[in-house]
């Protein structure tokens, strides 16, 4: 199963995704006086069907960049970003997860691999 967080609905329902929810809100552009982390989008072709997930890192870790998001906190500041953002890999390695609750992780079999920063409610 590939999880596609996306920006635009059309991209995923076109492309034959099934819509969850809304997985969280970012910055659009960087804040002042926030401690701002990038957030990307990549692909990883080489595993199962593929695998979209998203990255702090602009290099996607080595797989392929496919844009920036926007921007998330590296910590969490009442009422601006207080909600964390966690990655989560399958156990197999064939799908990454980004979710504000960890449990949702642990329910379906993937393991947390960390915070990626906070980002508004």
């Amino acid at each position: 199963m590939d999880h596609l967080i996306t920006v635009n609905f059309a991209e995923g329902s076109n492309a034959g995704f099934t819509f969850e929810t809304i997985a969280f809100y970012f910055f659009t552009q960087p804040l002042v006086g926030l401690a701002n982390v990038p957030i990307y989008r990549c692909f990883n072709p080489h595993v199962g069907i593929g695998d979209h997930f998203v990255s702090n890192s602009s290099d996607c870790e080595g797989y392929t960049f496919e844009g920036l998001y926007g921007w998330v906190s590296a910590a969490a500041i009442p009422g601006v970003a207080d909600v964390p953002i966690y990655r989560c890999m399958q156990v197999q390695g064939l799908d990454h997860l980004t979710t504000s609750n960890p449990q949702e992780c642990v329910v379906a079999g993937y393991a947390v691999e960390g915070p990626q920063g906070y980002v508004p409610y």
